[in-house]
């Protein structure tokens, strides 16, 4: 049976800023059933304040982590470098952001006495991170140490080669981590554990996790000529309401047209071809690539889920190849230049792709306004977040005696809790600030961050062989008026399988 994220008020405490105390009233009612119904009426149920601090976050109690001394030691990284590197430092912090990280790493090294030595590594998808992959095989093969933790690109982290020199997060040598706390992502977590262990993770300090989140941009001047096709759109989502359906008709009825005093091409909906047009998607509709069975094995998806995952690529197609409203570009700074010009009502990316893009995009004169990517029926509770494969994601290496796990446990524990206290509210500050700062954008902000999710076959996909780009990318970028689903599925699920089962008996038998 498919593997199911453990439970939404776990991800809302990792992503959300309102107080986690609201999500944690709806995981069940107490059971007495042995307590007379009369003497019951009598009874007022308490319930214990959680602490919150001024963002509405959960106030985490690290009074005995913060009393740690390393007496100097030395933690060594290995992160991405260029924009991929900002969750971590910046040679010289110019932006309120980039202090906040700064400050935020001076704090971890004073309170428990350590030293944080950052090595930046190129690491591009070109070469699947050929740079980095050689630095962790080297230091796991010669087992000389002088490097601790390595902040890799998602979709080449997972690779079969790699995997034997990270170090399991449930090791009870890691002493001070506590995956349970909420700056930990326990969706991320949740997809990635295999046969009870854990080689990958993403905490707080992973800004790029929430760069990478699909979202829906509208272009709010637009939105006003066509407020009585598109309504209030803020408040369509936020009243749940903000379905494929909904969304797919407003595409038709604006469709494309002339504007009759430019004379330019307007369009209802852009995006770029490729992973911002269809990721996003997959992952919106709760649909899957992977199921597992009762002894932890995976596949991909058969019977009812291949059906809902056929369904909602068909539905995909209708959106870019069947409505008449579409327009999809080739490269992610034209798609920029398309919306911020102001062709297009509805725009579909990624919430950061890099500064100055995203700058471009503040300084958009028709303003702009963001919504989660829709549901895929009335049916379906929540809004979920497709998150794009280009963020980081933390593994320890297994040094041997040549680490301190006690000082890197204490590191990334301590890192996310100030990262949680000090930093993610200036990102969802300064993301949020300017031309959407309101309730209703807040509220739809939280929305999309809430629902970031992942599939075992995306955070292995280096091992598994690209599971998401054979049964989804790929045949979308083929897909012109009628579906290709079906045929990549029966092309690559055999190999696919095989792939699957190879990797699980290695994961299961090798540790």
């Amino acid at each position: 049976m498919r593997k199911f994220y453990k439970v939404l008020i776990c991800l809302v405490a990792v992503l959300m800023i309102v107080p986690m105390v609201v999500s944690c009233a709806s995981l069940g009612k107490n059971k007495d059933t042995d307590t007379d119904p009369v003497q019951s009426t009598d009874v007022t149920e308490t319930q214990t304040e959680v602490e919150t601090d001024e963002h509405g976050q959960v106030v985490i109690d690290n009074t005995e982590l913060r009393d740690l001394d390393f007496n100097g030691k030395t933690i060594y990284f290995a992160v991405r470098e260029n924009q991929y590197k900002r969750e971590w430092f910046a040679e010289e912090p110019k932006t309120d952001l980039e202090n906040k990280v700064y400050y935020r790493n001076i704090a971890v090294q004073e309170e428990i006495n350590v030293n944080i030595n950052y090595n930046s590594v190129k690491s591009a998808d070109a070469d699947k991170c050929k740079n980095l992959n050689a630095l962790i095989r080297n230091v796991g093969e010669s087992g000389m140490g002088g490097l601790d933790v390595v902040s890799h690109y998602a979709a080449f982290a997972s690779n079969a080669a790699l995997i034997p020199y990270y170090k399991n997060w449930y090791n009870s040598q890691l002493t001070y981590l506590n995956l349970e706390n909420p700056y930990w992502n326990q969706s991320f977590i949740s997809s990635a554990e295999a046969f009870g262990r854990l080689f990958l993770c993403v905490g707080d300090v992973n800004l790029s996790v929430y760069d990478r989140c699909h979202v829906v941009y509208f272009n709010k001047a637009l939105a006003e000529v066509h407020s009585d096709t598109v309504g209030d759109l803020y408040q369509t989502a936020i009243d749940g309401n903000w379905t494929a359906d909904v969304m797919l008709q407003m595409v038709k009825n604006v469709g494309t047209y002339t504007n009759s005093t430019s004379g330019d091409q307007i369009y209802a909906l852009a995006s770029i071809k490729g992973s911002e047009a269809s990721d996003g998607f997959l992952y919106a509709w709760d649909a899957w690539l992977t199921q597992e069975d009762n002894n932890g094995m995976h596949t991909v998806v058969t019977d009812a889920d291949y059906t809902k995952l056929s369904n909602a690529f068909d539905l995909m197609c209708d959106f870019w190849y069947e409505s008449g409203g579409a327009h999809l570009l080739a490269k992610s700074q034209e798609n920029y230049d398309f919306f911020t010009q102001g062709y297009a009502l509805f725009d579909i990316d990624v919430l950061y792709h890099y500064d100055s893009g995203w700058k471009h995009l503040n300084e958009i004169t028709d303003g702009f306004g963001i919504l989660p990517l829709p549901k895929y029926d009335d049916t379906q509770l929540e809004y979920y977040t497709g998150v794009q494969d280009a963020h980081n994601v933390l593994s320890i290496m297994e040094n041997g005696m040549k680490s301190d796990f006690d000082m890197v446990s204490a590191v990334l524990e301590l890192m996310c809790a100030e990262n949680y206290s000090t930093v993610r509210p200036e990102y969802i500050k300064t993301t949020v600030k300017g031309q959407f700062l309101d309730a209703k954008s807040g509220e739809c902000f939280d929305l999309v961050l809430n629902g970031a999710r992942w599939d075992f076959a995306d955070i292995y996909a280096a091992a598994v062989g690209g599971v998401r780009n054979k049964l989804w990318r790929t045949p979308f970028q083929k897909s012109e008026t009628a579906s290709q689903f079906s045929s990549s599925y029966g092309e690559n699920a055999g190999s696919l399988n095989t792939n699957f089962s190879e990797f699980d008996t290695w994961l299961a038998t090798q540790y």
